[in-house]
């Protein structure tokens, strides 16, 4: 049984502080546990491909087939096998036996053939570790690398072709099975004359520069007539031809080859999980059971003695003996340490529901304020850069209404928050809470009651409390409404779009910023549905007054009450309690100022005299900085990324994902650059995460990015939009732009995002019309029912709208495009620097 399952036995009957972590540990320090685990269970790590090998005969790999049966009637019952790796060119040739000295002498009779190459890479056996095989390649100057233990993965060039070459003979010795021998040149002529997948060519073309004339060749020429030969040419000119030939082959193939590679590790990393091990570690060995070296089981435990690249280890088995391994090969073994001190804390049958901070838990923050009033007029906000006429004229119209400018929360009269759920009672046990808590709680309750935001209740609901720790080690009150809001029937309301706040703020030159007092708490319960909302505590049954934190349909009551108030009337906008009051001039600014907060009194509001912000020219809004036109990040929060640590679990990564994603319009291609930091956040990845040297870069770009002050245009509806698109092999991109009155261009918004593994086989006429296509339909909102020009660095897309064409995908975007009145300008590639940069970062 695993821990998952030792830990439900357990939690019905007992508790203990840290009783998880121990019954985990407990669980993974079992020794027969450990040695009986399915090799499958351990995951394999992620693949290291071999590098591309340029030059033929650089690199080989050999290996031994055998013993055949039957043997030959020559006698032969092997075969050796060589690879080329460059030009996957093949040999073989049959053996005897398969000692050193017949081993060197048939690879001597090859190399006399193809020439001697620079590397051997063969596994660990005797007939290639002798000291004979070793004094023969030094004479030649070989390098010999050997696979490690059971990992033929590491040659598995040789080993793949060893299937298929028995595969063949086999077949071909169906009627005479001891004349294989005589079938392997054969074989091997039709091995080398089809084009391998991986490099797009004949391993014959690659390793010779011409096509062979093979049977297919000869049944041609017979039918045709033709004797195939070209015309002649000097020496000179053959080998300049021959040359250039070899070069261009060698080079597509191993573009071919670098793209097979990463095919075949996106494939084998599916199923994969970085792991490492540490000098010292102890660890269990996949070896050949004592029985049958058929059969591997986990031997050990071994200790770790020397790390070799990235995924070889060397470790020091019995009687001092050292042998190297490949990490799919081992396992850590975890020891039960003994003679531990037990934990003297009693054992209680109480499960306390203190959670961490950052915890997933569907419930807000009660945020109780001071019962007295502690902020008042005095406490507002005020540009200090006003001239002293204009601070004068703004402080007259805030004095005005001192009344709603405190931190207390007001009443509002024109709606009260109904909680709709087909009279379905829900009553949830409190969790229990330790008792040190109690006081916590009890301080709390009371402030509500004072202020009058809850009362004591006789309801059969219940809604448990649950006390949240805060960074700084306090506790927080909180309410889990979860159990309430499953059976709650939607409101539809609609919630405010901050992207058309932000576009309505574009040629403001005045900001107010006016933060409601607790806004929710200024929404009263409608009466019917006020027991609905209670809560149990040690002193008794309560139930809210005003709308809670925490009940799934309180942002639309809210949402619904702020736009009741008509705030484009007093030229202002808002996002739930946030208020920006904005204006063109100063005196308008004043007049809508006086009209918002006379509206705000009217209806029984108040708000928060620290939180308001008065005259600014730029101010923040939504975690921007708004003014003159333009919208940039909070220096604050640039600073607060600039200054975060390398993460290291899977909720640090988050967070950083989370904070920098805020910005993420203002950061070129930011979905492509955070993607190695995204990929650490998968379910499937572990919670203590392998920071790698792709997320390091990703990371510190995005800090770089930050820190350069970017910004971008608010968009200008009095103006033309030009949208710019560009796509590569990767990504496909577009930035919406508007030209200022000085003729300089400024770009509104970037977007980019990596093409599907189907759209990276499409033309390259395609992959820009894609990216054309998709960058409109992204910037769709400014676009439609306007005149807008776009630029791009590919020519042929000028063609797009006026020209006939058969390929129905175009034809289908070319309709798509038709709702939009626009126009496609052809521009140098230097110009299209934004889109450019863009679609290479997918």
């Amino acid at each position: 049984m695993g821990s998952h399952s030792t830990f439900k036995r357990l939690h019905p009957y007992f508790y203990w502080p840290g009783y998880w972590k121990e019954t985990h540990q407990y669980c993974q320090t079992c020794d027969k546990c450990q040695r009986t685990v399915p090799r499958g269970k351990i995951p394999r790590v992620p693949l290291q491909p071999l590098p591309v090998i340029e030059t033929p005969f650089q690199r080989v790999g050999i290996d031994l087939v055998g013993p055949i049966q039957p043997v030959s009637d020559t006698g032969y019952r092997y075969i050796l096998t060589l690879v080329d790796y460059a030009s996957r060119y093949p040999e073989a040739v049959p053996l005897k036996r398969i000692d050193t000295e017949s081993v060197a002498e048939a690879l001597m009779g090859i190399f006399s053939r193809l020439g001697i190459p620079g590397e051997i890479l063969s596994y660990q056996g005797s007939q290639f570790t002798s000291e004979l095989f070793q004094a023969v390649m030094k004479l030649l100057s070989v390098h010999q690398i050997h696979s490690t233990p059971y990992h033929a993965q590491t040659n598995g060039l040789v080993k793949r072709f060893n299937g298929t070459l028995k595969t063949m003979l086999k077949r071909l010795m169906t009627d005479k099975p001891k004349d294989w021998d005589r079938y392997l040149p054969a074989a091997l002529f039709a091995y080398r004359e089809i084009p391998q997948t991986a490099t797009g060519y004949s391993p014959f073309e690659l390793m010779f520069g011409r096509t062979p004339r093979g049977p297919s060749c000869v049944l041609f020429e017979t039918w045709t007539g033709s004797d195939g030969s070209s015309e002649p040419k000097i020496v000179h000119q053959f080998v300049t031809d021959l040359k250039e030939t070899l070069s261009e082959m060698m080079t597509l193939a191993q573009e071919n080859l670098i793209d097979s590679a990463g095919k075949a590790k996106g494939r084998y990393d599916k199923r994969s999980k970085p792991r490492s091990l540490v000098v010292g570690d102890e660890v269990l060995v996949l070896l050949p059971s004592d029985n049958s070296k058929l059969l591997l089981k986990w031997k050990g435990p071994f200790k770790v003695v020397q790390k070799k690249g990235v995924c070889d280890y060397v470790i020091e088995l019995a009687r001092g003996q050292e042998k190297m391994f490949h990490i799919n090969m081992l396992k850590k073994y975890e020891r039960r340490a003994q003679g531990d001190k037990q934990n003297s804390t009693a054992v209680s049958v109480i499960m306390g529901s203190v959670l961490e901070p950052d915890e997933d838990v569907q419930n807000i923050d009660v945020r109780v304020v001071p019962t007295m009033q502690t902020e008042t007029v005095e406490d507002v906000h005020y540009n200090p850069d006003l001239e002293p006429e204009r601070l004068e004229q703004v402080k007259s119209v805030i004095n005005k209404h001192a009344k709603i400018m405190t931190d207390l929360p007001g009443t509002v009269h024109t709606i009260q928050h109904s909680v709709r759920n087909g009279d379905i009672v829900v009553n949830q046990r409190q969790y229990p809470m330790p008792f040190d808590t109690e006081k916590v709680i009890e301080d709390e309750v009371k402030k509500m009651l004072d202020l009058g935001i809850i009362e004591p209740s006789q309801s059969p609901y219940s809604s448990p409390i649950v006390l949240v720790k805060k960074p700084d080690g306090s506790v927080r009150f909180c309410i889990d409404f979860r159990g309430l809001n499953k059976v709650t029937i939607f409101d539809s309301e609609p919630i405010p779009d901050p992207e058309s706040l932000f576009v309505s703020l574009r040629d403001k030159n005045f900001f107010t910023k006016i933060d409601l007092a607790k806004g929710y708490w200024q929404i009263p319960l409608d009466p019917q549905d006020k027991h609905k909302t209670s809560f149990r505590t040690s002193q008794g049954l309560f139930q809210f007054l005003k709308m809670p934190f925490g009940l799934a349909t309180a942002p639309s009551s809210f949402a619904r009450m702020m736009r009741q108030l008509k705030l484009a009337e007093c030229g202002s906008v808002s996002f739930f309690d946030d208020i920006l009051v904005s204006s063109v001039g100063w005196e308008e600014h004043l007049k809508s100022l006086d009209k918002l907060l006379t509206r705000l009194g009217e209806f029984g509001l108040t708000a928060r005299p620290t939180k308001v912000e008065v005259g600014f020219q730029e101010i923040e809004f939504l975690g921007h900085m708004i003014g003159m036109g333009k919208m940039r990040p909070v220096d604050k929060k640039v600073t607060k990324i600039l200054k975060l640590e390398t993460p290291r679990t899977k909720r640090q990564v988050r967070a950083l994902v989370g904070l920098a994603g805020y910005y993420r319009r203002y950061i070129p291609g930011f979905s492509q650059l955070m993607v190695p930091l995204t990929e650490l956040t998968k379910k499937n990845k572990p919670a203590k995460i392998q920071w790698t040297d792709q997320c390091e870069t990703a990371f510190q770009t995005v800090k770089q990015r930050l820190s350069e002050q970017p910004a971008v245009a608010l968009p200008d509806f009095d103006r033309p939009f030009t949208v710019r698109t560009d796509a590569s092999g990767t990504g496909i991109a577009g930035v919406l732009m508007q030209t200022d009155d000085e003729g300089h261009i400024h770009p509104v918004m970037y977007a980019s995002r990596k093409l599907l593994d189907r759209e990276t086989r499409y033309s390259a006429i395609e992959r820009e019309c894609l990216a054309l296509v998709w960058a409109i339909d992204k910037f769709s909102r400014y676009l439609t029912g306007r005149y807008f020009v776009v630029e791009t660095d590919h020519r042929p897309l000028t063609y797009l709208q006026r020209s006939k064409t058969t390929n129905s995908r175009l034809m289908r975007w070319a309709l798509a495009l038709q709702e939009y009145q626009f126009s496609v300008m052809p521009i140098c590639g230097t110009d299209n620097l934004e889109a450019d940069i863009l679609s290479r970062l997918g």
